[in-house]
């Protein structure tokens, strides 16, 4: 197939070097600058969970969901942690009792709770934590790294490495894989292939 010289010659039009990328968000219409707004503000959110007087602050990017309690599965001879087992659209998740691991007295706990929070990790099997009232959401950017208090209570100590303040709290993070960890013996959360 000949192209004709013509054609060869031509030029076309070249793209504009040297553009500011933040000149390019100015240029977005308002609706997708409130849209990229709304995403940056949503990186920094991080959630907390309360039990026992104590604020837990979750991990940033966790895949999770707030379920209402049902009555759990009982499971005869379980560890004091485990509540029983959670019956999620067919799915059975172990129930880890918050209070009980957050609380230094052994029997005296409230068992009440009206949520659950399921947490599925990338890496690990999925597991629910009872919640007596809904997660809060908090901008990360506002807490600052502080020391870490002296008494934590021994049910949660290894999956708290580091605690930070955010207003008149301390918030303690809170690292789920270790606490599952801890809680089975070692790292052996991986659900099973088949």
């Amino acid at each position: 197939m000949d192209i004709p010289e013509d054609n060869l010659s031509e030029e076309h039009p070249k793209a504009e070097q040297g553009i500011d990328p933040l000149a390019l968000l100015d240029a977005l219409p308002e609706d997708m600058d409130t849209a990229v707004s709304r995403a940056l503000d949503a990186m920094d959110m991080r959630y907390i969970i309360h039990g026992a007087n104590i604020d837990l602050l979750l991990q940033a990017g966790l895949k999770m969901e707030v379920v209402e309690a049902s009555k759990p599965c009982y499971v005869p001879h379980a560890p004091d942690w485990c509540e029983g087992l959670l019956n999620l659209r067919g799915e059975l998740l172990p129930i880890i009792a918050l209070q009980q691991l957050l609380s230094d007295r052994a029997g005296t706990v409230e068992k009440r709770f009206a949520y659950l929070l399921v947490i599925r990790p990338a890496d690990s099997a999925a597991v629910a934590i009872t919640l007596q009232r809904l997660p809060e959401k908090i901008q990360f950017t506002e807490v600052s790294r502080t020391t870490l208090p002296n008494r934590i209570p021994a049910g949660i100590s290894v999956a708290v490495p580091a605690a930070y303040r955010h207003l008149d709290r301390v918030l303690l993070e809170f690292d789920h894989i270790a606490l599952l960890d801890s809680l089975r013996g070692g790292p052996s959360t991986q659900p099973r292939q088949a």
